[in-house]
């Protein structure tokens, strides 16, 4: 005659039977809980991404054609940073200005620049310069454009290379 044992009693029969799948479920349970109430889930997740930066960091120049301009001007850019901010100077008519809102994601580069411009009147206007660029085989093509003042959204394309030695001390 078989005997009919209740849920609970079932259950502990089962777990005397099968300790490592006690031990195992508790361990997971313990996990669980603890990477709830803690950073530690993303920090076991950080383990399988890759957190290597691209080498853009130092000295680059670029031969820049402007719509508005028959000639080309060299414009210089310095960068620094680490992990996903970046930071330096990027020039615009070859004077540097200071990068805001820098970030490197994987092989891209997005940062902005900001310049007064002088309208006839003497009235001056905030143009914000707006930089997006992939890194590939150790240049960044950079397309650049324009907002404010009396821009209507211009574009420069252009790809920067790092600065050669004697070019760093102009």
């Amino acid at each position: 005659m078989s005997e009919n044992k209740a849920p609970l009693e079932l259950l502990i029969s089962n777990i005397k039977r099968h300790p490592i799948v006690l031990v195992l479920t508790a361990l997971g349970t313990l996990l669980i809980v603890l990477s709830s109430v803690t950073d530690a889930s993303k920090n076991l997740l950080s383990l399988f991404q890759s957190t290597d930066r691209i080498e853009i960091n130092g000295q680059w120049q670029a031969n820049v054609k402007y719509s508005w301009n028959e000639e080309s001007v060299t414009e210089k850019f310095h960068f620094y940073g680490d992990a996903e901010s970046l930071a330096g100077t990027a020039s615009f008519l070859q004077r540097p200005r200071g990068i805001v809102e820098g970030t490197v994601k994987g092989n891209r580069v997005e940062f902005k620049t900001k310049t007064q411009s002088i309208v006839g009147s003497g009235e001056t206007n905030l143009l914000v310069h707006h930089y997006q660029g992939v890194y590939s085989h150790n240049a960044i093509h950079i397309l650049m454009y324009s907002q404010g003042g009396n821009t209507q959204g211009e574009l420069a394309e252009f790809d920067l290379f790092r600065a050669s030695i004697d070019e760093k001390s102009d």
